[in-house]
């Protein structure tokens, strides 16, 4: 069987979704993710990436503050999959990018990370 380098967002994105649905995380503020939240949805975005990121997000696609916070920090942890996955390929092409992106797949933090900022 070839190796699929995409597995690992797919496997990402299930248990992602998974969680997603099955946990209640509505008292689950995030550390700073807040400050940002309640910043973009002010529109001050003054000096501030994750602001104008979030705000630019907010106005694209015509969501809101919270939405926005969930679809981003889905993004963020696909990236971060995404990452290992090309580190993985670097190293050792298809397999590496094969076993480096299912190990970020199913890493906690990636998912803990994900879940309490969004």
């Amino acid at each position: 069987m070839k190796k699929c380098w995409w597995l690992g967002l797919l496997v990402y994105s299930i248990w992602q979704l998974t969680l997603r649905w099955s946990l209640d995380t509505t008292d689950l503020p995030g550390a700073a993710g807040t400050e940002t939240i309640y910043k973009a949805s002010i529109g001050r975005t003054q000096g501030d990436l994750a602001v104008q990121i979030h705000y630019q997000f907010q106005q694209y696609w015509a969501v809101g503050p919270l939405q926005a916070a969930k679809a981003l920090s889905f993004i963020s942890g696909l990236g971060a999959v995404l990452g290992a996955t090309l580190c993985g390929y670097a190293v050792l092409r298809r397999e590496g990018a094969f076993g480096a992106g299912l190990l970020a797949a199913t890493w906690p933090l990636t998912h803990y990370y994900s879940l309490l900022t969004g």
